[in-house]
């Protein structure tokens, strides 16, 4: 995965995306922020990105790193640039406890507002971001995430 990364960096199409938002384990919320890098490619109508994430997350047990991999499809708009995201994700917690280690697959959509988009580049801007999902390790549990997120593309 790693490779895909640094090929979209040496190629120079390039995406980012900040996240911030609230994320819930079996109920249990906490804070997330997070960014995602990797390579784009984004056509007139439709696009797709391969990201690695890097992150924290917080709550009343403490902080702990996030690590994901992403997989997106792209609506985009020839007029004003992209719209629209769905895809899936694999995240994991990173803590010295094995029992506070988690691991999930999720669906994801999100929706650009419009503020910050940029049709020329294709850079999404502002949007909304809502993800579902199920945890795999210690034990099964629903995941809900809900984020605001800010996505650009970066060229040579």
């Amino acid at each position: 995965m790693h490779w895909l990364l640094l090929a979209g960096l040496a190629s120079g199409c390039t995406s980012m995306t900040v996240r911030t938002g609230l994320v819930t384990f079996g109920g249990r919320p906490a804070f997330q922020a997070s960014i995602e890098i990797g390579p784009s490619v984004i056509g007139k109508r439709h696009g797709f990105a391969v990201a690695s994430e890097g992150g924290v997350e917080a709550d009343e047990r403490g902080a702990r790193a996030v690590l994901a991999y992403n997989l997106d499809l792209i609506d985009n708009d020839e007029d004003t640039g992209p719209v629209a995201r769905i895809g899936a994700r694999v995240r994991t917690t990173v803590t010295d406890d094995d029992r506070r280690r988690s691991g999930a697959v999720l669906m994801r959509s999100a929706a650009f507002l419009g503020l910050g988009r940029d049709p020329d580049r294709r850079t999404a801007g502002l949007g909304v971001e809502i993800a579902g999902g199920v945890t795999f390790a210690p034990i099964t549990e629903s995941i809900f995430e809900a984020n605001l997120v800010f996505g650009g593309k970066f060229e040579k």
